[in-house]
Formats: structure tokens, sequence, C-alpha cells
């Protein structure tokens, strides 16, 4: 095995934890954000898209569910004691809020 890529520099934190849907990955940081990366067209290559904010404390897990046409949703926890649920429409433009009765 060997590393196909790096990035470095974009959370103010330690990563605490990654998740995937179609060419996106989302991970979560102890910066209390959730940073969105999406993969070039070579695969190796990621650049932020969104930055997710809304937890007061640290991000220690992300889910995200299946990608369909209409979109899909990123689920977030926190040592904040919360669970923040982000839809992401097919058709959205970055960066994302979540909805109010979250």
């Amino acid at each position: 095995f060997e590393v196909a890529a790096e990035m470095r520099g974009e959370h103010l934190g330690a990563v605490l934890c990654l998740c995937t849907v179609g060419e996106l990955l989302c991970s979560g940081s102890a910066d209390k954000t959730i940073r969105v990366w999406k993969r070039d067209r070579r695969g190796f290559s990621h650049s932020v898209v969104a930055v997710l904010q809304g937890h007061e404390g640290p991000v220690k897990c992300i889910a995200a569910s299946a990608d369909v046409a209409s979109g899909f949703l990123i689920y977030s926890g926190s040592i904040d004691q919360s669970i923040k649920v982000w839809w992401v429409s097919g058709h959205q433009t970055l960066p994302l809020t979540p909805p109010d009765w979250i």
C-alpha cells in the first residue's frame, strides 16, 4: 500500500471522523466543523467545497445516506450532545445549513 493523496491545512483541529458519499468525502473535526471535499476526476486530489458549521463541540462521527439524483443527507454527532442532519440537494450550491427543525 502507498499513500495516494494527503489533504492538510483546512481543519483547525484534529480530524476525528470521515465518511464518503459518491465523489464527496466528509471530514469531522475537533474544530467543530465538517468539511465536504470533492474528488477530482483522477481520484487523487480533493478540494473543499463546503464547510458545515453548527456544532458547539468537536464532531465525533458522521455518516451519509445513499447518493440519489435528488440529493442525500449527512448526519453528524458531536460532543455537544447533538445530532445534526444536513440535506444536500442534487441541484444545491454549497455551503449547507441544517434545517431549522433539527
